[in-house]
């Protein structure tokens, strides 16, 4: 690991300590993560990555905000998701725009 690149094998853990898994695979924008509890496969953004030091890929955020049913997702299937929520707090706040 040369302290930017995340390697297979690397242990990644949450802010507040917690293991989440080892890393699979490299896909990009995602590092995709094998665990023993389910989903056994998940999928983090490489944005959430606070730090990295010898095997150790050390995230942003605690265990508790990385919602299973999200980082379950294929990274494809969280950009879509990512979109529709964006796009339905728009339609939220413009429809509390116009009853306001």
């Amino acid at each position: 690991m040369d302290g930017n690149q995340a390697a297979v094998g690397d242990e990644v853990v949450c802010a507040d300590g917690v293991t989440l898994g080892r890393v699979e695979a490299d896909e990009g924008s995602h590092l995709r993560l094998r665990r023993a509890a389910q989903p056994s496969l998940v999928w983090v953004p490489k944005q959430l990555i606070g730090g990295m030091s010898e095997g150790v890929v050390r995230l942003r955020l605690d265990r508790d905000e990385l919602h299973d049913g999200f980082i379950g997702l294929p990274p494809a299937r969280q950009r879509e998701y990512g979109t529709l929520e964006a796009l339905s707090f728009a339609l939220r706040r413009a429809h509390h725009i116009r009853a306001g």
